[in-house]
C-alpha cells in the first residue's frame, strides 16, 4: 500500500479489499495480539460491507468480493486488491 500516492488510489471504497485481505491473512497469525486485531479489523469489514449492501446498494450480502467491488464502482474507484506475500526462501548458511 505504500506505493500508492493519488488520492484516486487510497480512497476507501477503492482500498476496502485490500483491508479486508489484511484482516483475514492476520487472522492466522502465530501472535495472539495480531489475531485479535486481525479478527476486530475482519470483523468491522464484515459490518461495514452488509451495511453497505443493505443500505446504500441495495444488494444481497452474501458475496463480500461483489458488495467492495460494486461500492468502488459506485464511488468510481478501482478496487487495490491484497495479494499475499510470497513466503520466503530459507537462508542458506
Amino acid at each position: 500500500l505504500s506505493s500508492l500516492t493519488s488520492p484516486c488510489e487510497t480512497a476507501l471504497p477503492g482500498i476496502l479489499e485490500y483491508i479486508r485481505g489484511i484482516g483475514e491473512r492476520t487472522t492466522h497469525s502465530h501472535d495472539p495480539a495480531v489475531r485479535i486485531a486481525g479478527t476486530m479489523l475482519s470483523g468491522a469489514i464484515i459490518d461495514y460491507q452488509k451495511l453497505l449492501a443493505e443500505g446504500h446498494l441495495r444488494m444481497p450480502q452474501d458475496d463480500p468480493a461483489a458488495i467492495l467491488r460494486e461500492y468502488a464502482r459506485d464511488q468510481l474507484r478501482d478496487v487495490i486488491e491484497y495479494e499475499r506475500p510470497r513466503s520466503r526462501e530459507p537462508r542458506v548458511a
